[in-house]
Formats: structure tokens, C-alpha cells, sequence
């Protein structure tokens, strides 16, 4: 029987075919099964993840009653204290008092009201009075009193200190109440944090030489200890924060300072001289009276 050649190719497109419609359906089979795999995991995830928030909103609904109870009792004292850090650190912004800010080398210099700088100016002068020269020449006078032997002497050189020192504080609280009611008290500086810190040093040091105890008695040296100590920390700290002050007024006013700063380190150095000659002042009596006797 003749092979015909048509037939031939008909019989091999045939088997084409079926192969296509083979690879078709095993491809559909796959396609519907990953379907079915990533429906699968997506079920299970999103059940995990409803089973993770209500577990999340329990321990927060769990917080929440947990804080209610405990809360309570504390919430007027919580109250009480924010409302007093707020009176204390915020209690009269100096931005009241601003009139115009301009940037300047990466920080602001606020052009302040005639009031406000004047105000600066005395809290200045009532600070440098105070920490600058007052407490410096109490210890001065008290070192004096250390080699003293007459009796009236020694309580003039006593009451000297003492004067200074009450005035010294004294001064140092008007100057607090100052900063307190005109200025602003963010506490974002060194001059500012310094100064807090010296308030209550100044007056612990007070209350320490109200309640001294009398020559002799057992708790004398520990007391002197402490006192001579809160007192050279006052002087060294006053010093430098009357430093970080002009500063700080240089920053704020942009006014030069370079007169006052002179004047200052001069003070100082005189303060420093007179100390080192304390310890030598003895010894040049000494000399003197040698010289005298011969």
C-alpha cells in the first residue's frame, strides 16, 4: 500500500498536539497548585497575626487596668510636681521680653528689651558682688583669724567673716529671685545649671555655720571639715560662674565683655596674691623682727 507524505506530517502534528495539550494541563495542574499552597500560607499567617493582636490589645487592656490602680494614689503628687517644675523652670520666659532674633556663627542673639537688659545687668553685678568678691574675702578674713592670739581680734575678724558671708548670701537670694521671675530658665546652659547648683550650696553652708558646734566638742573637726570645704567649692564655683555669666550676657546682647572680663581676672589674681601671702605673712613678720632687734 503507497505511503502518502500528508499523512505523514498530519500524524506528526497530531503527536505536537497532544504534547501541547499535555504541557498545557500539567501546567495548569501546577499553577493551581501553588495557587492553593500560597492561599494556604496566607490563611495561616493572617491567623497568626489576628492570634499576635488580640494577644497585643490583652496585654495592653492588662496595662491599661494595671496603671488605673496604680495610678491613683499618686496622681496628686505627680500633679503637684509638674505643676511646680513648671513654675519653676518656666516661670517667666524671657522671650516675653524679645523684641527681634537674628542668627549669628550658629547661635541666636536676641536683640532684648532696655528693661530686660538692664535687669540682666543687676542680677550681673548682685552675683559678682556676692560669689565674685564677698565669699573670696570671707575666706580671707577667717585665714587671717587663724593666726590671730588676742581675743577682741579674733571676734572682729569673726564678725567680719560672718557680715560678709550673711551679705553674701543675702545678695545671692536676690539675684535667684531675679533669674526666677524675669529671666528665661530652661537650664539648657552651663551659667544656668551652675548656678541652680550654687543656690543651694550657698545656703547649706549657711545653715552649716548657724548650727556650728562650740569649740572643743566632738563634732567639731567633722564640722570644720565640711564647712571650709562647701565654702572653698562655693568661691571656686562662684568664680567660674560669674565667667560663663559674661559669657552669657556677650551671647545674649552680643555687647563686648572684654572691659569687664580685664577687670574680673585682675580681681582674681589680686584675691590669689593676697591668699599665697597669707601663708608667707608669718614669716615676713618673723624676718622683720629680726631685722628690728638687731
Amino acid at each position: 500500500m503507497p505511503s502518502y507524505p500528508w499523512k505523514r506530517h498530519c500524524s506528526r502534528v497530531g503527536l505536537l498536539v497532544s504534547l501541547a495539550d499535555n504541557f498545557l494541563i500539567i501546567f495548569q495542574r501546577e499553577r493551581a497548585r501553588e495557587k492553593q499552597e500560597i492561599l494556604k500560607h496566607f490563611k495561616i499567617a493572617t491567623h497568626q497575626c489576628k492570634c499576635s493582636i488580640r494577644k497585643e490589645k490583652a496585654f495592653v487592656e492588662s496595662v491599661k487596668m494595671f496603671l488605673c490602680k496604680r495610678i491613683q494614689p499618686l496622681q496628686k503628687l505627680l500633679c503637684f510636681t509638674i505643676y511646680a517644675s513648671l513654675l519653676l523652670v518656666s516661670s517667666s520666659p524671657e522671650l516675653l521680653n524679645t523684641t527681634a532674633t537674628q542668627t549669628s556663627s550658629g547661635n541666636d542673639i536676641h536683640k532684648l528689651s532696655p528693661k530686660l537688659v538692664f535687669e540682666i545687668r543687676i542680677h550681673g553685678i548682685l552675683l559678682w558682688t556676692s560669689m565674685g568678691f564677698l565669699m573670696p574675702i570671707g575666706i580671707l578674713i577667717i585665714r587671717i583669724s587663724n593666726r590671730e592670739e588676742c581675743g577682741k581680734k579674733l571676734k572682729i575678724l569673726f564678725y567680719l567673716h560672718s557680715i560678709s558671708q550673711m551679705l553674701s548670701v543675702l545678695l545671692v537670694t536676690a539675684g535667684a529671685v531675679m533669674s526666677i521671675k524675669n529671666f528665661n530658665n530652661a537650664f539648657n546652659n552651663n551659667h544656668q545649671r551652675l548656678g541652680l547648683a550654687l543656690y543651694g550650696i550657698v545656703w547649706l553652708q549657711a545653715l552649716s555655720g548657724l548650727l556650728r558646734p562650740h569649740r572643743g566638742s566632738k563634732g567639731r573637726s567633722v564640722w570644720f571639715f565640711w564647712h571650709w570645704m562647701l565654702g572653698t567649692a562655693v568661691s571656686l564655683l562662684g568664680i567660674i560662674n560669674v565667667y560663663t555669666g559674661l559669657e552669657a550676657y556677650h551671647q545674649k546682647t552680643s555687647k563686648s565683655i572684654r572691659a569687664w572680663g580685664i577687670v574680673f581676672i585682675t580681681e582674681v589674681c589680686l584675691i590669689v596674691l593676697f591668699y599665697l601671702l597669707q601663708d608667707k605673712w608669718g614669716y615676713m613678720q618673723k624676718q622683720r623682727a629680726i631685722l628690728g632687734s638687731e
